[in-house]
């Protein structure tokens, strides 16, 4: 299932591409689907960008569930 972090990084970047959002932290693209997609968190260097980045996205975010209506709507949408 994927975290509620990914859910609000993947509505945040809607159809901008990845290299888009990820360059706006110094980033890279990579690290950006790693964390929107659920399969890594993002370190102590990234972290706060993002939060500075992504309205209403909290640390916490990452290491909690997505609602099962945002996790349904994307693997429907995949």
């Amino acid at each position: 299932m994927i975290n509620a972090g990914a859910a609000k990084l993947k509505t945040f970047r809607g159809k901008r591409s990845l290299e888009a959002v990820s360059g706006k932290i110094g980033a890279t693209r990579m690290a950006w689907h790693g964390w929107e997609n659920g399969n890594r968190i993002p370190s102590r260097e990234y972290m706060p960008k993002l939060v500075g980045l992504v309205p209403e996205l909290d640390a916490g975010d990452f290491y909690r569930d997505a609602p099962a209506a945002i996790a349904v709507s994307q693997s429907e949408a995949a």
